[in-house]
C-alpha cells in the first residue's frame, strides 16, 4: 500500500515532474493550462515524464482545496499554468512556491502575478531551488 495519497506539481518542467512516474495511479494535481502547455509546447519538458503509463491527472481551473488545509492557487509567471500550494498550519499559512521565484531577490521584485500573490500572502515560503525558508517582502529599491 502506498503512503502517497496525492502528488502536486507547481508546474511540469522536467526538473519538477521527473519523479511523477514513480506514482502510477496516484492523483497528480496541476492547473489545466499547465498540463495543456506541457503536452503541446515544444522544448517545454520531457513529454514521456508527463504522460507515462498510469499517469492520473486532476486538472484545476483556478483555486482548489485538495485536502483539508491544503489549497492550490494559480501563480502564473514562471509558466502560464504555474501554481503554488498553501498549507494552513497551527502557526498560520506556509507557501510551497515551486519556481514562483528561483531565489528570493527575484520573488521580491514582484514582477509576475504569481510573485505578487506570494508577497500578498506574507507567509513563510519555500522555493524549489533555495534551502532557506523565509517570509518574502516586496523590494523597495
Amino acid at each position: 500500500m502506498s503512503r502517497v495519497a496525492v502528488v502536486v506539481n507547481t508546474h511540469l518542467h522536467f526538473d519538477h515532474c521527473g519523479g511523477n512516474r514513480l506514482f502510477p495511479g496516484i492523483p497528480i494535481h496541476v492547473q489545466r493550462r499547465e498540463l495543456a502547455d506541457a503536452r503541446t509546447e515544444n522544448d517545454y519538458t520531457v513529454r514521456e515524464w508527463v504522460d507515462f503509463p498510469g499517469a492520473t491527472y486532476v486538472e484545476h481551473d483556478g483555486e482548489a482545496e485538495i485536502l483539508p488545509c491544503v489549497r492550490l492557487l494559480p501563480a502564473p509567471g514562471h509558466t502560464a499554468g504555474h501554481q503554488i500550494v498553501v498549507v494552513e498550519t497551527d502557526e498560520g499559512p506556509v507557501v510551497l512556491g515551486g519556481d514562483v521565484g528561483h531565489w528570493f531577490d527575484e520573488l521580491e521584485r514582484g514582477d509576475t502575478p504569481g510573485q505578487q500573490l506570494v508577497l500578498e500572502l506574507a507567509a513563510p515560503t519555500h522555493l524549489a531551488h533555495v534551502a532557506e525558508v523565509r517570509v518574502p517582502h516586496p523590494r523597495t529599491d
